[in-house]
């Protein structure tokens, strides 16, 4: 960036950011983080507005300064449009689901919970290791991304921007844990909304475009990809969001099944909004002839290329912003990931003490991954595509039609859904060696051909098929051994009764 702060500006724009937030956090954790309950779970003590700004919050992070204008370089205004619905619609599931798993649990803190209750050990630890799987790769992406970012709005190296924000966070929660990074999302999740009006009326009272260049750039008319996006997002998102703890959390944390509905309505709305309005920006980047730019830059960077153009206190502002987004939603997945551990392997028999040494302590794999050079979209869509195969067989043990499925069906289901993918690469293809490629998605979106597309449409459906065919097998063998018993039986009675006349 040409338009860029000096270097003392943005460092002190960037670590006063970091130290007030780290403050407060540590201020939220004296004041109402007081006990072990507080500190895992806060059941039942947040209300609809409270609510709404920490499903905001823990859905977005630094990312999104990435990830949804290059959507709409990509894909177009279709593209962003379908990317809003798809990523907004889902989080609406969290109005249904978690009652449900309260009805059966009231004092249910983590999905996984009822996961065990309902199909016991074996899909639980299944489950578990996805949940920490997906957690695990998102804290990686989330690093990566806030300093990318860092550099792309400063060019200062963003290294020391990422490992001061593993351990503010890492401070505060280990502190206060659940109830301190609620509070510290409802702050963050208002200063989101800030964040989405400040840049709307920057972009929309600055930015000139071109309008000769609005029809040819392609991004009008719907694409093959944009199409492709309706499915793949709305699927993969919502069977996403389901296996995110930290989400469950704040459903469980809500006061009331009312509350949590306007809740997430309302987080619906301005995650709708905030996606919209970040994608748009890849559009205009490229109306207003600042993107693809010369020489050619890669459409991730087309926030930035606006950025450039605009005056420098906007520039602050948006650091300030995506600071403060990317530790809400790294607190959120650090405490997450230490209560699923703390919960899931230790059964919550470990001290106190501890699960704040594992806050710390898991900090230092996900930096050492997280300074590596991480294309972020490729990572979302394999935490997904494992979402997409696991999920669907296991939640239809929530409804009562399918009462009938059990542990076993579940985990072979997901399975093998996931590994479908294999199958289906390898057909179509043509090589083993690309089927196996598949399963990792090495070109993300921009595969050009309907590879991803297929992977998100063949993990679900194969899951569910060979869910509901091992359901059917196992049943059919417990009937047929059922049967060959009472057989056994009554030719025992008979040989026993034929004995005694004689």
């Amino acid at each position: 960036m040409t338009n860029q702060l000096s270097n003392t500006t943005s460092n002190a724009v960037i670590y006063t950011t970091y130290v007030a937030f780290f403050v407060f956090g540590l201020f939220a954790s004296w004041k109402w983080a007081r006990s072990k309950a507080d500190f895992i779970a806060s059941l039942r003590t947040q209300s609809t507005i409270p609510v709404a700004l920490n499903f905001t919050a823990a859905s977005l992070g630094a990312s999104v300064f990435y990830t949804y204008p290059q959507l709409g370089t990509v894909a177009g205004i279709a593209g962003i449009t379908i990317y809003a619905v798809a990523s907004s619609v889902p989080i609406l599931s969290f109005a249904y689901f978690p009652p449900i798993v309260r009805e059966s649990l009231p004092e249910a803190e983590l999905f996984t919970q009822w996961v065990q209750w309902r199909y016991g050990t074996a899909v639980h630890v299944w489950v578990s290791a996805l949940t920490l799987v997906t957690l695990f790769v998102f804290a990686i992406a989330e690093l990566a991304s806030i300093s990318q970012v860092i550099t792309a709005l400063t060019g200062l190296d963003g290294l020391p921007a990422l490992i001061l924000e593993c351990l503010f966070t890492s401070i505060y929660t280990a502190y206060g844990g659940l109830r301190t990074s609620i509070i510290t999302d409802n702050v963050q999740g208002a200063m989101i909304v800030m964040l989405m009006v400040l840049c709307t009326i920057a972009i929309g009272t600055t930015v000139k475009i071109d309008r000769s260049t609005i029809h040819s750039s392609g991004l009008v008319q719907p694409t093959q990809l944009s199409w492709q996006l309706l499915f793949i997002f709305f699927v993969a998102i919502f069977f996403n969001l389901l296996i995110i703890a930290a989400l469950w959390q704040r459903a469980f944390a809500s006061k009331d099944d009312r509350s949590l509905r306007r809740g997430v309505g309302i987080a619906a709305i301005a995650i709708f909004l905030l996606i919209y309005l970040l994608g748009w920006a890849g559009v205009i980047a490229a109306w207003a002839n600042v993107w693809p730019g010369n020489p050619p830059q890669p459409g991730a960077v087309a926030f930035f290329l606006i950025l450039d153009t605009l005056p420098s206190w906007i520039v602050a502002f948006v650091i300030i912003f995506a600071v403060s987004l990317s530790m809400a939603a790294y607190d959120s997945l650090q405490v997450a990931m230490v209560m699923t551990v703390a919960h899931d392997i230790f059964r919550n028999k470990l001290p106190l003490r501890y699960v704040r040494v594992l806050v710390l302590l898991i900090n230092a794999p996900i930096i050492a991954l997280a300074i590596r050079n991480v294309n972020i979209v490729v990572v979302y869509l394999v935490a997904q595509l494992i979402s997409v195969a696991a999920m669907p067989p296991l939640l239809l043990g929530m409804f009562k039609p399918f009462n009938f499925i059990q542990g076993p069906d579940v985990l072979l289901g997901g399975i093998g859904g996931y590994f479908s993918v294999f199958i289906f690469g390898t057909i179509y293809f043509g090589t083993a060696r690309e089927g196996i490629k598949l399963l990792v998605l090495p070109e993300g979106l921009q595969a050009g051909d309907w590879s991803t597309f297929g992977a998100f449409a063949v993990a679900p459906i194969v899951a569910l098929i060979i869910c509901f065919l091992f359901s059917f097998l196992r049943s059919l063998f417990a009937k047929c051994l059922n049967q060959a018993r009472i057989y056994l039986g009554a030719q025992s009675n008979s040989s026993s009764e034929q004995s005694q006349r004689s």
